[in-house]
């Protein structure tokens, strides 16, 4: 189901709880584990974007939702999702865009860019007193 129709009751609480595996493959898969009594297939939306995951799940009073920026780009209408409801796990097969590419990680590193721009900075000023 699309998000943009998942009903969302209540507050909305992050999930952080998961696994992942597959780094090295051409699809990811990605393990989130819900705290729900029950997990009712009907009640989980996902949805696969280019660079980002979401998957929401609406349960009495509340909606749980696990969205992460992914480490590389996916072909959203390859990636696939399974509700294991007797395990209150949603299973999601990321389809890597370059196959190839091996994901350290499964979240982009949202610093990156500001981490090598001081990193950079540093080295500039090292260079510059040292020339001195």
């Amino acid at each position: 189901r699309d998000l943009d129709v998942a009903p969302v009751s209540g507050p909305v609480e992050p999930v952080t709880a998961f696994a992942w595996d597959g780094g090295d493959a051409s699809t990811v898969k990605v393990y989130v584990t819900l705290a729900v009594d029950v997990l009712d297939p009907a009640d989980v939306a996902v949805r696969f974007e280019a660079q980002r995951v979401r998957v929401a799940v609406s349960v009495t009073g509340r909606t749980l939702v696990f969205e992460r920026r992914l480490h590389a780009p996916v072909r959203p209408s390859k990636c696939t999702f399974k509700v294991l409801a007797a395990k209150r796990v949603v299973a999601l097969g990321l389809r890597k865009k370059a196959k190839d590419v091996v994901w350290p990680k499964l979240e982009a590193d949202v610093n990156a860019a500001d981490t090598l721009a001081a990193s950079s900075k540093k080295s500039a000023a090292a260079a510059a007193a040292a020339a001195q």
